[in-house]
């Protein structure tokens, strides 16, 4: 069960912004390769709108279990600040029902496992009467691929890479219609994204953070859908994912962004809430389910 949660974490940690600065969007242009710049320079566009809401479903199994992951949160793009709500109920694991809390705050991820504790005997053991969790997986050296009973891709604990995942678009890119987003007018295109070309286009400074998020996504060509408003922002992006880490499979992905410039105020727990997670990672991932949770990552096939 740890492997899906890390999965889902990583996914929704990663899902909502860059801050490598704002570019030209190009949004007037609609046609060939200039579909897919337009594509690509939303990543800054988007950041250029400092924050936003945003929403998430993600298609999920493990172990026999299935279902779509839903989320929902809001992100400081330039402080690299946000919080999630995640709601794992459809996947059918026992003793987990309601929400699941993520927080990033100055680099760290705070995890809510009210939903958790108590389920099992190991629950109980691993969280005690604390209903936070706190994941530094850099410092914990537990950031590889697949690593950390999959918990591997929260590393950076920064929510950019969906977002410069887009900078690996290509000339593949193509204008498919024209939809209404959450009431905003839109341009949808379609594409692939290369995520080998997309690292290559991240700052150097931002490269190795990017790195550890994006193996969340795979490492190869991933189909997608784009809708991008007037303003060259990103307003909903829909990735055919079709990765496996530590046993958990991740299908097609679905992110909208909304209510940009809204205001976003994330505390970090009371110190005395919260367990810090990273020295026990290794070796827990089956132990929540009975599985050994000892499976490869297999990454993304185009």
């Amino acid at each position: 069960m740890l492997a899906a949660l890390g999965a889902a974490l990583a996914l929704g940690a990663c899902g909502a912004g860059s801050s490598h600065g704002a570019g030209s969007s190009g949004a007037g242009v609609t046609a060939g390769n200039d579909a897919g710049r337009i594509v690509a320079a939303s990543a800054d566009a988007t950041s250029a709108a400092r924050s936003a809401h945003m929403s998430m479903t993600i298609d999920m199994s493990e172990q026999g279990y299935s279902g779509v992951v839903k989320a929902d949160g809001a992100f400081d793009f330039a402080h690299r600040t946000g919080a999630l709500t995640m709601d794992m109920t459809s996947m059918g694991i026992p003793g987990i029902r309601g929400a699941i809390e993520l927080r990033i705050v100055d680099g760290v991820i705070y995890m809510n496992m009210g939903a958790l504790l108590g389920s099992t005997p190991e629950a109980r053991q691993l969280f005690g009467d604390k209903p936070w969790i706190k994941l530094d997986l850099t410092k914990a050296g537990a950031a590889g691929a697949g690593g950390a009973g999959g918990f591997g891709g929260l590393g950076t604990s920064d929510p950019t890479s969906t977002l410069d995942a887009l900078r690996g678009t290509g000339s593949d890119v193509r204008v498919v219609g024209h939809d209404e987003v959450r009431g905003a007018d839109t341009t949808h295109y379609h594409g692939t994204i290369d995520l080998a070309r997309a690292l290559d286009k991240v700052p150097p400074a931002q490269r190795d953070n990017a790195a550890r998020a994006m193996r969340t996504l795979g490492t190869g060509s991933v189909p997608a859908d784009i809708w991008i408003d007037a303003q060259g922002r990103l307003r909903k992006l829909t990735m055919t994912l079709d990765a496996t880490t530590q046993g958990t499979h991740v299908g097609a992905v679905t992110m909208e962004l909304y209510d940009f410039g809204t205001p976003v105020d994330v505390q970090a727990p009371p110190a005395d809430q919260v367990t810090d997670f990273g020295s026990m990672l290794g070796g827990v991932t089956g132990g929540m389910l009975g599985g050994n949770g000892a499976s490869n990552a297999n990454g993304v096939s185009s």
